[in-house]
Formats: C-alpha cells, sequence, structure tokens
C-alpha cells in the first residue's frame, strides 16, 4: 500500500491578503497583450465560491480614494501562496499535488505526495564509522526471497538495504 502525506499551510486574512498583493504587484509588472494593469492594494479579500476556491479582491487605488473589485481563481490563489512559501522558505515538494481550500478565518495550501510502494527513494545512509566495520549478509525468507542486509558488526545496530 502506497504512503500518502498530507501538508496544510494556513494562511490568516493578513498572510493572504500579503501575498495576494505580491502576486497582483508580479502581474502588474509583465501584463499581457491587451491586459490592462491592475494598480492599487488589497485591502480585503473573501471566498466567493469555495468549491472549487474563488476569491473576491476589494483593490483601493494607489491614491486611496477609490476601491474596485476582482475575482481570482483558485489557480492564481494556489500560485501567490506558492510564492510566498518559497519567499520564507517554505519547502514544497515539486512532485506534490498542490490545492487550495477555505478554512476559518484565511486560506490553506494543500499539497498531497503519494509514495509509491517498494525501496525508498533515497538511499539509505550508513554512518561512516560503521561503513567501515560494516558486513553483508544474505536473509532467506520462507518465502524464498532474498534481501542483504548491513550489520555494523555492533550487537543492536544495522541497517537493512
Amino acid at each position: 500500500m502506497p504512503i500518502s502525506e498530507y501538508r496544510e499551510i494556513r494562511f490568516d486574512a493578513v498572510a493572504l491578503r500579503a501575498a495576494l498583493q505580491a502576486r497582483l504587484l508580479e502581474a502588474n509588472a509583465r501584463p499581457g497583450p491587451g491586459a490592462v494593469p491592475l494598480a492599487g492594494t488589497v485591502v480585503a479579500a473573501s471566498v466567493a465560491r469555495a468549491d472549487p476556491l474563488q476569491l473576491a479582491l476589494e483593490i483601493a487605488s494607489p491614491e486611496g480614494a477609490e476601491r474596485g473589485s476582482i475575482l481570482m481563481e483558485a489557480v492564481e490563489v494556489a500560485a501567490a501562496l506558492i510564492r510566498a512559501c518559497m519567499e520564507r522558505g517554505i519547502r514544497l515538494p515539486r512532485s506534490g499535488a498542490k490545492s487550495v481550500k477555505a478554512i476559518p478565518g484565511g486560506v490553506a495550501l494543500v499539497v498531497t505526495v503519494t509514495h509509491a510502494d517498494g525501496a525508498p527513494t533515497r538511499p539509505v545512509r550508513v554512518p561512516p564509522e560503521a561503513a567501515q566495520t560494516a558486513k553483508v549478509s544474505s536473509i532467506r525468507w520462507p518465502s524464498g526471497s532474498a534481501r542483504k542486509i548491513w550489520c555494523s558488526g555492533k550487537p543492536g545496530t544495522g541497517a537493512s538495504s
């Protein structure tokens, strides 16, 4: 049976607004053809639709005299939250499936990874002092399969490979 990993990185209202503001500034820096750049500050974000997530953003003009609103789809929200994680040094698995969901008081970035059955994806590291005295032995299981194990030579220590 595969092993599944599930993480939620929760953004409260303040962190969410900051992440969305950074995303809008990034979008303003490189507008596409025919796109009208958005100027202003994100002053509020509310859930317009829960599934799939859609946020209604209230944006104040640079002078603060006018306010407007836009809708931001789940893909854009996820991009904003992923960028915020990257800027803060929060590591996200590249192969993980990423989605967003509304939570009380904010939005969560959900990361799920399914690890396949079998051997670990990274080799098991043997400490240098154990590697000097390591011996390889084989175990024959009742099913007839054999497996090598590393024995450090010290009772009670060792790792299988």
